[in-house]
Protein backbone atom coordinates (compact mmCIF):
# COMPACT_ATOMS: atom_id res chain seq x y z
CA UNK A 1 0.00 0.00 0.00
CA UNK A 2 1.14 3.05 -1.01
CA UNK A 3 0.76 6.10 2.00
CA UNK A 4 1.14 9.88 1.42
CA UNK A 5 4.13 11.72 2.56
CA UNK A 6 1.74 14.17 4.01
CA UNK A 7 2.38 14.48 8.00
CA UNK A 8 -1.46 14.70 8.62
CA UNK A 9 -2.26 12.33 6.25
CA UNK A 10 -0.22 9.82 7.50
CA UNK A 11 -1.34 10.41 11.70
CA UNK A 12 -4.63 9.72 10.45
CA UNK A 13 -3.52 6.50 9.18
CA UNK A 14 -1.91 5.52 12.55
CA UNK A 15 -4.77 6.44 14.39
CA UNK A 16 -7.54 4.73 11.75
CA UNK A 17 -5.06 1.90 12.43
CA UNK A 18 -5.02 1.81 16.05
CA UNK A 19 -8.36 2.27 16.42
CA UNK A 20 -9.70 -0.66 14.16
CA UNK A 21 -6.86 -3.04 15.71
CA UNK A 22 -5.25 -2.77 11.83
CA UNK A 23 -1.63 -1.68 12.31
CA UNK A 24 0.89 -4.51 11.15
CA UNK A 25 4.74 -4.73 12.30
CA UNK A 26 5.33 -3.41 8.66
CA UNK A 27 3.59 0.14 10.05
CA UNK A 28 5.73 0.30 12.91
CA UNK A 29 8.90 -0.50 11.05
CA UNK A 30 7.87 2.49 8.89
CA UNK A 31 7.16 4.82 11.27
CA UNK A 32 10.61 3.91 13.12
CA UNK A 33 12.32 4.98 9.41
CA UNK A 34 10.34 7.72 8.45
CA UNK A 35 10.51 9.80 11.77
CA UNK A 36 6.70 8.67 12.69
CA UNK A 37 7.76 6.83 16.38
CA UNK A 38 6.90 9.87 18.54
CA UNK A 39 3.09 9.85 16.93
CA UNK A 40 2.66 6.57 16.97
CA UNK A 41 3.46 6.00 20.59
CA UNK A 42 1.60 9.08 21.61
CA UNK A 43 -1.30 7.39 20.17
CA UNK A 44 -0.43 4.20 21.89
CA UNK A 45 -0.07 5.43 25.21
CA UNK A 46 -3.68 7.02 24.93
CA UNK A 47 -5.09 3.42 24.69
CA UNK A 48 -6.20 2.36 28.57
CA UNK A 49 -3.44 0.01 30.39
CA UNK A 50 -3.62 -3.77 30.52
CA UNK A 51 -6.76 -4.13 27.31
CA UNK A 52 -6.95 -6.53 25.17
CA UNK A 53 -5.85 -3.82 22.45
CA UNK A 54 -3.03 -2.07 24.49
CA UNK A 55 -1.79 -5.77 25.08
CA UNK A 56 -1.50 -6.50 21.42
CA UNK A 57 0.18 -3.30 20.37
CA UNK A 58 2.49 -4.04 23.62
CA UNK A 59 3.91 -6.60 22.29
CA UNK A 60 4.33 -5.07 18.82
CA UNK A 61 6.04 -1.89 20.77
CA UNK A 62 7.94 -3.47 22.81
CA UNK A 63 10.93 -4.73 21.20
CA UNK A 64 11.40 -1.16 20.10
CA UNK A 65 10.72 0.76 22.62
CA UNK A 66 11.89 0.50 26.23
CA UNK A 67 9.55 2.03 28.64
CA UNK A 68 6.85 -0.12 26.72
CA UNK A 69 8.81 -3.48 27.37
CA UNK A 70 9.25 -1.86 30.92
CA UNK A 71 5.53 -1.78 31.19
CA UNK A 72 4.83 -5.13 29.38
CA UNK A 73 7.04 -6.31 32.08
CA UNK A 74 5.27 -4.88 34.68
CA UNK A 75 1.56 -6.34 33.32
CA UNK A 76 3.09 -10.15 33.47
CA UNK A 77 4.67 -8.99 37.11
CA UNK A 78 3.74 -12.20 39.28
CA UNK A 79 2.82 -9.97 42.08
CA UNK A 80 -0.12 -8.75 40.26
CA UNK A 81 -1.42 -12.04 39.40
CA UNK A 82 -4.57 -13.44 41.55
CA UNK A 83 -4.28 -15.87 44.56
CA UNK A 84 -6.17 -18.32 42.61
CA UNK A 85 -3.82 -19.07 39.61
CA UNK A 86 -1.82 -22.26 39.04
CA UNK A 87 1.63 -22.46 39.69
CA UNK A 88 2.47 -23.29 35.85
CA UNK A 89 0.71 -19.38 35.13
CA UNK A 90 2.73 -17.75 37.63
CA UNK A 91 5.99 -19.35 36.18
CA UNK A 92 5.07 -18.58 32.84
CA UNK A 93 3.94 -15.05 33.92
CA UNK A 94 7.84 -14.96 36.12
CA UNK A 95 9.21 -16.02 32.21
CA UNK A 96 7.57 -12.89 30.48
CA UNK A 97 8.26 -10.83 32.83
CA UNK A 98 11.84 -11.18 33.67
CA UNK A 99 12.05 -11.35 29.78
CA UNK A 100 10.18 -8.11 29.27
CA UNK A 101 12.54 -6.39 31.62
CA UNK A 102 15.68 -7.62 30.15
CA UNK A 103 14.29 -6.26 27.05
CA UNK A 104 13.86 -3.14 28.29
CA UNK A 105 17.43 -3.56 29.80
CA UNK A 106 18.89 -4.02 26.60
CA UNK A 107 16.92 -0.85 24.94
CA UNK A 108 18.67 1.26 27.79
CA UNK A 109 15.50 1.77 29.88
CA UNK A 110 17.30 2.69 33.21
CA UNK A 111 14.06 2.07 35.11
CA UNK A 112 14.05 -1.26 34.71
CA UNK A 113 17.51 -2.28 35.65
CA UNK A 114 16.26 -2.81 39.77
CA UNK A 115 13.60 -4.95 39.41
CA UNK A 116 15.74 -7.03 36.87
CA UNK A 117 18.36 -7.28 39.71
CA UNK A 118 15.75 -8.22 42.02
CA UNK A 119 14.51 -10.49 39.70
CA UNK A 120 18.50 -12.15 39.09
CA UNK A 121 19.07 -12.18 42.75
CA UNK A 122 15.82 -14.48 43.63
CA UNK A 123 17.62 -17.01 41.50
CA UNK A 124 21.16 -16.41 42.57
CA UNK A 125 22.07 -15.38 39.36
CA UNK A 126 24.81 -12.80 41.67
CA UNK A 127 27.73 -13.16 39.16
CA UNK A 128 25.05 -12.04 36.06
CA UNK A 129 23.91 -8.82 38.33
CA UNK A 130 27.07 -7.53 39.18
CA UNK A 131 28.13 -7.95 35.47
CA UNK A 132 24.89 -5.94 34.56
CA UNK A 133 25.37 -3.20 37.07
CA UNK A 134 29.43 -2.54 36.02
CA UNK A 135 27.44 -0.73 33.00
CA UNK A 136 25.49 1.77 35.13
CA UNK A 137 28.48 3.08 38.09
CA UNK A 138 27.80 5.89 36.61
CA UNK A 139 23.85 6.13 38.39
CA UNK A 140 24.21 6.68 41.90
CA UNK A 141 21.26 4.40 43.17
CA UNK A 142 22.49 1.05 41.31
CA UNK A 143 26.32 1.77 42.19
CA UNK A 144 24.70 1.54 45.96
CA UNK A 145 23.17 -1.17 44.86
CA UNK A 146 26.06 -2.88 43.86
CA UNK A 147 27.70 -2.13 46.65
CA UNK A 148 25.16 -3.42 48.67
CA UNK A 149 25.12 -6.89 47.26
CA UNK A 150 28.78 -7.30 46.80
CA UNK A 151 28.49 -6.40 50.71
CA UNK A 152 26.13 -9.08 51.36
CA UNK A 153 27.41 -12.12 49.67
CA UNK A 154 30.97 -11.17 50.96
CA UNK A 155 32.41 -10.32 47.46
CA UNK A 156 35.63 -8.38 48.77
CA UNK A 157 37.31 -8.24 45.23
CA UNK A 158 34.05 -6.22 44.14
CA UNK A 159 33.92 -4.25 47.60
CA UNK A 160 37.46 -2.80 47.16
CA UNK A 161 36.86 -1.52 43.41
CA UNK A 162 33.46 -0.02 44.56
CA UNK A 163 34.73 1.39 47.80
CA UNK A 164 36.66 4.70 46.20
CA UNK A 165 33.80 4.86 43.47
CA UNK A 166 31.24 5.65 46.13
CA UNK A 167 33.46 7.87 48.45
CA UNK A 168 34.01 10.14 44.92
CA UNK A 169 29.76 10.31 44.29
CA UNK A 170 28.64 13.54 46.42
CA UNK A 171 25.11 12.47 46.04
CA UNK A 172 26.13 9.28 48.20
CA UNK A 173 27.63 11.26 51.37
CA UNK A 174 25.11 10.41 54.00
CA UNK A 175 25.49 6.06 52.45
CA UNK A 176 29.29 7.07 52.32
CA UNK A 177 29.79 7.90 56.08
CA UNK A 178 27.39 5.19 57.26
CA UNK A 179 29.87 2.97 55.02
CA UNK A 180 32.97 4.27 56.60
CA UNK A 181 31.29 4.03 59.64
CA UNK A 182 29.98 0.42 60.46
CA UNK A 183 32.71 -1.12 57.63
CA UNK A 184 36.12 -0.39 59.35
CA UNK A 185 38.91 -1.89 58.00
CA UNK A 186 41.84 -1.02 60.99
CA UNK A 187 42.16 -3.41 63.54
CA UNK A 188 39.79 -3.46 66.54
CA UNK A 189 42.13 -3.88 69.92
CA UNK A 190 38.93 -6.02 71.41
CA UNK A 191 40.72 -6.15 75.04
CA UNK A 192 41.27 -2.62 75.54
CA UNK A 193 37.71 -2.05 74.62
CA UNK A 194 36.24 -4.38 76.84
CA UNK A 195 38.66 -3.31 79.89
CA UNK A 196 37.03 0.50 79.09
CA UNK A 197 33.61 -0.32 78.54
CA UNK A 198 32.50 -3.90 79.88
CA UNK A 199 32.54 -4.73 83.37
CA UNK A 200 30.46 -7.70 83.12
CA UNK A 201 31.03 -11.97 82.83
CA UNK A 202 28.50 -11.63 79.69
CA UNK A 203 30.12 -9.24 76.83
CA UNK A 204 28.08 -9.81 73.75
CA UNK A 205 29.50 -9.59 70.36
CA UNK A 206 26.69 -8.27 67.50
CA UNK A 207 26.76 -8.98 63.71
CA UNK A 208 25.21 -7.80 60.89
CA UNK A 209 25.13 -9.58 57.59
CA UNK A 210 24.47 -6.21 55.36
CA UNK A 211 24.83 -2.16 55.85
CA UNK A 212 21.12 -1.72 57.51
CA UNK A 213 21.08 -4.26 59.50
CA UNK A 214 24.01 -3.07 61.00
CA UNK A 215 22.64 0.32 61.98
CA UNK A 216 19.13 -1.70 63.25
CA UNK A 217 21.06 -3.59 65.28
CA UNK A 218 23.39 -0.65 66.59
CA UNK A 219 19.72 1.00 67.15
CA UNK A 220 17.92 -2.02 68.67
CA UNK A 221 20.83 -2.66 71.48
CA UNK A 222 20.29 1.38 71.98
CA UNK A 223 16.94 0.52 73.21
CA UNK A 224 17.45 -1.51 75.99
CA UNK A 225 19.60 1.29 77.88
CA UNK A 226 16.00 1.45 80.05
CA UNK A 227 15.43 -2.28 80.50
CA UNK A 228 16.79 -3.98 83.78
CA UNK A 229 18.34 -6.94 81.85
CA UNK A 230 20.99 -4.30 80.46
CA UNK A 231 23.01 -4.07 83.36
CA UNK A 232 23.98 -7.67 83.11
CA UNK A 233 25.38 -7.87 79.71
CA UNK A 234 28.25 -5.43 78.10
CA UNK A 235 27.56 -5.15 73.89
CA UNK A 236 31.05 -4.31 71.60
CA UNK A 237 30.63 -2.20 68.72
CA UNK A 238 28.63 -4.37 65.89
CA UNK A 239 30.47 -6.06 63.30
CA UNK A 240 29.99 -7.03 59.35
CA UNK A 241 29.70 -10.61 58.48
CA UNK A 242 28.89 -11.83 55.30
CA UNK A 243 25.85 -14.06 55.05
CA UNK A 244 27.66 -16.93 52.94
CA UNK A 245 30.29 -17.20 55.96
CA UNK A 246 27.57 -18.10 58.44
CA UNK A 247 26.46 -21.59 56.26
CA UNK A 248 22.90 -21.06 57.28
CA UNK A 249 20.18 -23.23 55.88
CA UNK A 250 16.81 -22.06 56.87
CA UNK A 251 13.96 -21.15 54.80
CA UNK A 252 12.23 -18.00 55.29
CA UNK A 253 9.79 -19.01 58.24
CA UNK A 254 11.95 -21.51 59.64
CA UNK A 255 13.71 -21.47 63.34
CA UNK A 256 17.20 -20.10 62.28
CA UNK A 257 19.89 -22.33 61.90
CA UNK A 258 23.42 -22.29 61.07
CA UNK A 259 26.58 -24.37 61.39
CA UNK A 260 28.69 -22.85 63.77
CA UNK A 261 31.54 -24.78 63.06
CA UNK A 262 32.18 -23.65 59.72
CA UNK A 263 32.01 -20.00 60.65
CA UNK A 264 35.32 -18.33 59.78
CA UNK A 265 38.21 -17.37 62.60
CA UNK A 266 37.64 -13.89 63.58
CA UNK A 267 34.08 -15.32 64.51
CA UNK A 268 35.06 -18.19 66.58
CA UNK A 269 37.98 -17.10 68.21
CA UNK A 270 36.45 -13.75 69.42
CA UNK A 271 37.01 -12.28 72.88
CA UNK A 272 33.32 -12.12 73.72
CA UNK A 273 31.30 -14.91 76.05
CA UNK A 274 28.10 -14.22 73.80
CA UNK A 275 27.01 -13.55 69.74
CA UNK A 276 24.72 -11.97 68.89
CA UNK A 277 23.66 -12.67 64.78
CA UNK A 278 21.07 -10.59 62.96
CA UNK A 279 19.74 -11.94 59.66
CA UNK A 280 17.63 -11.36 57.06
CA UNK A 281 15.21 -13.58 57.77
CA UNK A 282 14.21 -16.57 59.94
CA UNK A 283 12.70 -17.34 63.83
CA UNK A 284 14.87 -16.30 66.88
CA UNK A 285 16.38 -18.27 68.91
CA UNK A 286 19.31 -19.05 70.90
CA UNK A 287 21.84 -21.50 70.52
CA UNK A 288 24.72 -22.04 72.96
CA UNK A 289 25.79 -18.82 73.33
CA UNK A 290 24.86 -17.56 70.18
CA UNK A 291 21.32 -15.48 69.54
CA UNK A 292 20.01 -15.74 66.04
CA UNK A 293 17.31 -12.77 65.23
CA UNK A 294 15.27 -11.64 62.32
CA UNK A 295 16.27 -8.07 60.90
CA UNK A 296 12.61 -7.39 61.70
CA UNK A 297 12.54 -8.55 65.50
CA UNK A 298 12.01 -5.81 68.08
CA UNK A 299 13.70 -5.74 71.55
CA UNK A 300 10.85 -7.33 73.33
CA UNK A 301 12.60 -10.48 71.18
CA UNK A 302 15.69 -9.00 72.29
CA UNK A 303 14.92 -9.22 76.39
CA UNK A 304 12.97 -12.42 75.67
CA UNK A 305 16.23 -14.26 74.01
CA UNK A 306 18.63 -12.72 76.66
CA UNK A 307 16.86 -13.92 79.42
CA UNK A 308 18.32 -17.17 78.08
CA UNK A 309 22.10 -16.36 78.47
CA UNK A 310 20.69 -15.43 81.78
CA UNK A 311 19.60 -19.04 82.55
CA UNK A 312 16.14 -19.01 81.78
CA UNK A 313 14.18 -21.33 79.40
CA UNK A 314 10.90 -20.85 77.39
CA UNK A 315 7.27 -21.13 79.40
CA UNK A 316 5.42 -21.88 76.17
CA UNK A 317 5.71 -25.85 74.57
CA UNK A 318 9.10 -26.62 73.46
CA UNK A 319 9.16 -28.80 70.60
CA UNK A 320 9.15 -32.39 70.80
CA UNK A 321 12.34 -34.39 72.63
CA UNK A 322 14.12 -30.57 73.14
CA UNK A 323 17.04 -30.83 74.48
CA UNK A 324 15.83 -29.25 78.11
CA UNK A 325 13.00 -31.94 78.25
CA UNK A 326 15.32 -34.68 78.47
CA UNK A 327 16.19 -36.05 81.65
CA UNK A 328 19.65 -34.72 82.34
CA UNK A 329 20.38 -33.34 85.62
CA UNK A 330 23.06 -31.38 83.59
CA UNK A 331 19.80 -29.03 82.48
CA UNK A 332 19.50 -26.28 84.75
CA UNK A 333 17.26 -23.15 84.57
CA UNK A 334 16.04 -20.45 87.21
CA UNK A 335 12.30 -20.17 85.74
CA UNK A 336 11.97 -23.95 85.23
CA UNK A 337 12.48 -26.93 86.75
CA UNK A 338 12.20 -30.43 86.06
CA UNK A 339 11.06 -33.01 89.26
CA UNK A 340 9.32 -36.21 89.86
CA UNK A 341 5.24 -35.20 89.53
CA UNK A 342 4.44 -38.07 92.54
CA UNK A 343 6.28 -38.36 95.44
CA UNK A 344 5.62 -40.97 98.31
CA UNK A 345 5.71 -40.11 101.73
CA UNK A 346 5.73 -38.02 104.85
CA UNK A 347 4.47 -34.24 103.71
CA UNK A 348 6.82 -32.58 105.73
CA UNK A 349 10.24 -34.29 104.40
CA UNK A 350 8.94 -34.68 100.65
CA UNK A 351 8.56 -30.74 100.97
CA UNK A 352 12.27 -30.63 102.03
CA UNK A 353 13.35 -32.45 99.04
CA UNK A 354 11.17 -30.52 96.32
CA UNK A 355 12.29 -27.45 97.95
CA UNK A 356 16.07 -28.53 97.07
CA UNK A 357 14.62 -28.31 93.29
CA UNK A 358 13.77 -25.44 93.03
CA UNK A 359 16.08 -22.17 92.49
CA UNK A 360 13.00 -19.77 93.77
CA UNK A 361 12.52 -22.19 97.12
CA UNK A 362 13.71 -19.18 99.17
CA UNK A 363 11.03 -17.17 97.93
CA UNK A 364 8.07 -19.43 98.68
CA UNK A 365 6.86 -19.11 102.08
CA UNK A 366 6.04 -21.60 104.40
CA UNK A 367 2.23 -21.02 104.43
CA UNK A 368 2.51 -21.48 100.43
CA UNK A 369 1.09 -25.02 99.64
CA UNK A 370 3.36 -27.10 97.08
CA UNK A 371 2.00 -30.37 97.50
CA UNK A 372 -1.90 -32.43 97.44
CA UNK A 373 -2.76 -35.45 98.40
CA UNK A 374 -3.65 -38.23 95.41
CA UNK A 375 -6.34 -40.46 96.28
CA UNK A 376 -5.94 -44.06 94.45
CA UNK A 377 -9.42 -45.04 95.24
CA UNK A 378 -11.45 -43.59 92.38
CA UNK A 379 -11.29 -44.69 89.12
CA UNK A 380 -8.48 -42.11 88.55
CA UNK A 381 -7.27 -43.78 86.02
CA UNK A 382 -4.61 -40.95 84.85
CA UNK A 383 -2.87 -41.09 88.22
CA UNK A 384 -2.63 -44.93 88.14
CA UNK A 385 -1.02 -44.76 84.98
CA UNK A 386 0.93 -41.64 85.65
CA UNK A 387 2.14 -43.50 89.40
CA UNK A 388 5.78 -45.97 88.56
CA UNK A 389 4.85 -49.34 89.23
CA UNK A 390 6.97 -49.43 92.42
CA UNK A 391 5.01 -46.50 93.92
CA UNK A 392 2.04 -48.52 93.72
CA UNK A 393 3.54 -51.68 94.83
CA UNK A 394 4.34 -49.81 97.91
CA UNK A 395 1.03 -48.15 98.44
CA UNK A 396 -1.01 -51.53 98.09
CA UNK A 397 1.55 -53.00 100.95
CA UNK A 398 0.93 -50.73 103.27
CA UNK A 399 -1.50 -51.53 105.89
CA UNK A 400 -4.23 -49.04 107.47
CA UNK A 401 -2.20 -48.67 110.38
CA UNK A 402 1.23 -47.39 108.37
CA UNK A 403 -0.92 -45.15 106.59
CA UNK A 404 0.95 -42.37 107.42
CA UNK A 405 3.25 -42.80 104.16
CA UNK A 406 1.12 -41.17 101.68
CA UNK A 407 1.17 -40.41 97.61
CA UNK A 408 1.34 -36.71 96.50
CA UNK A 409 1.69 -34.76 93.57
CA UNK A 410 3.38 -31.70 93.47
CA UNK A 411 1.87 -28.45 92.63
CA UNK A 412 -0.02 -25.40 94.28
CA UNK A 413 -3.10 -25.30 94.25
CA UNK A 414 -4.32 -22.37 91.38
CA UNK A 415 -6.68 -20.22 94.36
CA UNK A 416 -3.30 -19.82 96.25
CA UNK A 417 -2.32 -18.08 93.07
CA UNK A 418 -3.91 -14.22 94.25
CA UNK A 419 -5.86 -13.77 97.42
CA UNK A 420 -7.64 -10.33 97.29
CA UNK A 421 -5.07 -8.16 95.65
CA UNK A 422 -1.91 -9.30 97.57
CA UNK A 423 1.07 -10.21 95.12
CA UNK A 424 0.76 -13.31 93.58
CA UNK A 425 2.27 -16.29 95.56
CA UNK A 426 5.16 -17.68 94.27
CA UNK A 427 4.69 -21.58 94.57
CA UNK A 428 5.01 -24.28 92.55
CA UNK A 429 2.91 -24.29 88.88
CA UNK A 430 2.68 -26.40 85.79
CA UNK A 431 4.82 -25.01 83.38
CA UNK A 432 3.86 -25.61 79.21
CA UNK A 433 7.80 -25.72 78.82
CA UNK A 434 7.59 -29.80 78.36
CA UNK A 435 4.06 -29.98 77.44
CA UNK A 436 5.17 -31.79 74.40
CA UNK A 437 7.58 -34.27 75.86
CA UNK A 438 7.02 -37.02 78.34
CA UNK A 439 9.94 -36.78 80.60
CA UNK A 440 10.72 -39.87 82.63
CA UNK A 441 13.97 -40.71 85.04
CA UNK A 442 15.70 -43.79 83.42
CA UNK A 443 17.00 -44.61 86.85
CA UNK A 444 13.74 -44.40 88.77
CA UNK A 445 11.03 -44.62 86.28
CA UNK A 446 9.73 -41.42 88.07
CA UNK A 447 7.49 -39.42 85.70
CA UNK A 448 8.80 -35.65 85.39
CA UNK A 449 6.92 -32.39 85.44
CA UNK A 450 7.84 -28.70 84.23
CA UNK A 451 6.90 -26.92 86.94
CA UNK A 452 7.53 -22.69 87.42
CA UNK A 453 7.55 -20.21 89.96
CA UNK A 454 4.82 -18.09 88.93
CA UNK A 455 1.05 -18.76 87.95
CA UNK A 456 0.58 -15.94 85.54
CA UNK A 457 2.13 -15.97 82.26
CA UNK A 458 5.75 -14.08 81.73
CA UNK A 459 8.06 -12.89 79.21
CA UNK A 460 9.07 -16.36 79.09
CA UNK A 461 5.98 -17.11 77.44
CA UNK A 462 4.91 -13.87 76.03
CA UNK A 463 7.37 -11.52 74.80
CA UNK A 464 5.27 -8.59 75.23
CA UNK A 465 5.17 -9.11 78.97
CA UNK A 466 6.85 -7.53 81.34
CA UNK A 467 9.96 -9.46 83.06
CA UNK A 468 8.97 -10.17 86.29
CA UNK A 469 10.26 -8.66 89.32
CA UNK A 470 11.38 -11.95 91.00
CA UNK A 471 13.32 -13.49 87.92
CA UNK A 472 15.25 -10.26 88.33
CA UNK A 473 15.98 -11.46 91.92
CA UNK A 474 16.88 -14.52 90.90
CA UNK A 475 19.28 -13.64 88.49
CA UNK A 476 21.00 -11.05 91.68
CA UNK A 477 21.27 -14.45 93.50
CA UNK A 478 22.60 -17.03 90.90
CA UNK A 479 25.43 -15.09 89.48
Amino acid sequence: MLLSSSSFFYQNYLQYSIKTQTLTLHDIQHTRKNGYFIQLMSLFNAIPEHNQQWIRYAYMLAPYQGEVAYQLAQHFNPINSSKNVTTLVLEKRQQQYQYWLTTSVNLNYVQAVSPLVNALMKQNNYEQVQELLASYYHHSELLKTAFILALEQGDKQKLKLLKPLLTNDKTLMSFTQKMHQYLRTDDIDENKLINELCHHTRIIQPYATNLDDLVKTEALISQLNNDPLAQHFCFLPVRYVPLPDLQCSHENNEVIQCDESRWPEFMTNQVASHSIIVLPNGGANVHGNTMYLDRFDNVAVLVHELSHFLGFVDEYPLIKNHVFCQYDANHKALNVSLIPKYWLGKRADIRKKVLKLLPWRNYITINTPILSRVSLTTNNHQHVSEVKISLLSQLTSKTKQDSKEILWQIGTPINNAKVNNEPEAIGVYPALTCHNTQVVNPDTGDVLQSVKPLYKRTTLQYFEVEFPALYLQLIDQHL
